[in-house]
C-alpha cells in the first residue's frame, strides 16, 4: 500500500539506476522518481508572493494533516522545510521521503525507495 492523502505527493513510479556491470543489482545509484506536476513549494511563495494570514493558515493546516496521516500508517517525515512542500494551486503537499522512519513493518513501503 502507498500512502495515499491529498496532502501526500503521489509517486507515479520508482525507478532504481544501477550500473550496467550490477548484474544482481545490488549497489542502487540512485533513482528517478516520477510523480504529480506541482507548480512550486512553499518556500518560494513565502518568499516571493506574500500570501495572505488565511493563505499561510491554510497551507499550515494542511501540512499538518499530511504528517498526522504519515504517522498513522507509520512514518516519520524527518526532513520537514519549507522546500519539501510543493504547492499544486493552493494546494500543499508534502514530499521527499529521503529520511524518513518507518515503522509500520510493510513492505511496500521500504520498496518506494
Amino acid at each position: 500500500m502507498v500512502p495515499i492523502h491529498k496532502n501526500i505527493i503521489r509517486n507515479f513510479a520508482n525507478i532504481e539506476i544501477f550500473d550496467s556491470s550490477d548484474e544482481e543489482e545490488e549497489d542502487c545509484l540512485g533513482w528517478i522518481t516520477m510523480m504529480e506536476k506541482c507548480d512550486g513549494n512553499l518556500r518560494e511563495k513565502l518568499k516571493n508572493e506574500n500570501p495572505t494570514l488565511d493563505e499561510r493558515k491554510k497551507s499550515a493546516i494542511e501540512i499538518d494533516s499530511g504528517l498526522r496521516y504519515l504517522r498513522d500508517v507509520g512514518i516519520n517525515h524527518s526532513d520537514k522545510k519549507l522546500a519539501n512542500f510543493l504547492l499544486i494551486g493552493d494546494v500543499a503537499k508534502i514530499c521527499d521521503f529521503g529520511l524518513v522512519e518507518e515503522w509500520s513493518g510493510r513492505k511496500s513501503y521500504r520498496k518506494l525507495g
